[in-house]
């Protein structure tokens, strides 16, 4: 619905959310189809999620920082608050790091064969107790450098439940 749009357009970071020194990435125009199928291959990995392909969404930009810090947010409304609850249930479950690690090694390797990383570990990371629910962890491996060093690489991944909004 249209409502809902216009609120998860309102909710998802924006420029003034920031202060000075992180600036909106203008979009690559990257591959909207890959992004809906990395989406859905995680959603099949944890299963028991409402399955609603045309929910009420919005996303923002990426803010970054500098060359290695980025952040950005998406927020979609769920068919009902139960549904939503039901979600984060599962996102609260034992198979979500198992579901993070595989979709996160596959995000990887797309970065090319030559890139060489170390193993990767989901771990809980502490974040506030926001809306309704929240989860937080944090991926973390590290990338092979041609120098030889081990350069450290984070993702952090942080769901927020507020009614229907996620």
């Amino acid at each position: 619905n249209a409502a809902d749009v216009l609120e998860a357009d309102r909710i998802v970071l924006k420029q003034s959310d920031f202060p000075e020194g992180r600036t909106a990435i203008p979009d690559s125009g990257g591959d909207q189809k890959e992004e809906d199928r990395a989406g859905e291959e995680f959603e099949a990995c944890l299963g028991s999620l409402v399955d609603d392909d045309n929910r009420p969404k919005a996303e923002s930009p990426e803010f970054e920082k500098n060359q290695f810090s980025r952040v950005g947010s998406s927020v979609e409304f769920a068919p009902t608050v139960e549904d939503a609850k039901k979600e984060l249930a599962v996102l609260q479950g034992p198979k979500v790091n198992e579901c993070l690690q595989a979709q996160f090694d596959k995000e990887l390797r797309t970065l090319g064969s030559d890139v060489e990383f170390g193993p990767i570990k989901v771990e809980p990371t502490p974040f506030p107790a926001l809306g309704d629910g929240t989860v937080a962890a944090r991926l973390s491996t590290t990338v092979a450098a041609a120098d030889g060093n081990a350069i450290p690489l984070y993702n952090d991944f942080v769901f927020v439940l507020k009614g229907r909004a996620e």
